[in-house]
This record gives C-alpha cells, sequence and structure tokens, in this order.
C-alpha cells in the first residue's frame, strides 16, 4: 500500500467531526441561526473545552463565511413569523429584496438605504 498524501492524512484525522462536536451545532436549529448566536468568544469556549482552542481563527473565518449568506426566505411565506424578531442585516436585506420583487417600486440603492 502508497504512503498517503499529505491530504489523505488530513482527511483521515476526521477534524470536520471534531469542530462540530466542540460547536455543539443543534440539530433542530438551521445552521445560519446558530451561527448568527456566535460571537468569537463563545466559539473560543467551544473550541477551548474540546482542546482545540488553536483552530480558532480557521473556524471562526468559517463562522463569519456562514454568516454572509442570506437566510433562506422561507419566513416571508409564513405570516406574522417575522413579527417581534429582531432582524440581522442580511434578514433585513433579503425581506427588501423579496419587497422589490413583489412592488417593483424600489432600486436597489433604496433598499441598501433601509438596510
Amino acid at each position: 500500500q502508497s504512503e498517503p498524501t499529505a491530504d489523505e492524512w488530513v482527511q483521515s484525522l476526521h477534524m470536520d467531526t471534531a469542530v462540530l462536536r466542540a460547536l455543539h451545532i443543534p440539530q433542530n436549529m438551521a445552521l445560519f441561526e446558530y451561527f448568527a448566536a456566535l460571537d468569537k468568544t463563545a466559539v473560543w469556549d467551544l473550541l477551548r473545552s474540546a482542546k482545540l482552542e488553536g483552530l480558532l481563527e480557521t473556524v471562526w473565518a468559517g463562522v463569519e463565511k456562514a454568516n454572509e449568506h442570506e437566510a433562506p426566505a422561507t419566513p416571508f411565506s409564513t405570516g406574522g413569523a417575522l413579527q417581534g424578531k429582531h432582524l440581522s442585516r442580511s434578514e433585513v436585506a433579503v425581506f427588501m429584496r423579496g419587497v422589490k420583487e413583489v412592488k417593483g417600486a424600489m432600486t436597489d440603492e433604496e433598499v441598501e438605504l433601509l438596510v
């Protein structure tokens, strides 16, 4: 059997599984919701408790990247589901784009001003 490549060796460590376990991501919650609720200190604490604190910058960069993605559009079809909810900047942007699609009255610049 040939010697594994560096990529194969790293993959064999299953670090993804270790990080997922350390972050305690609830199965009944959307990933973007969970990540939106985390700050860097919380991620540090979770990683530190699993002795993975050396991965903080890499994991935090991944959390920030995940937070850049827009939330799914499903809340707009649930009637009053947004009532009383504090929306993130990306959720407001998605909402306003939805309004623009329905009404067609707002320019992208107007949407950005509202966000």
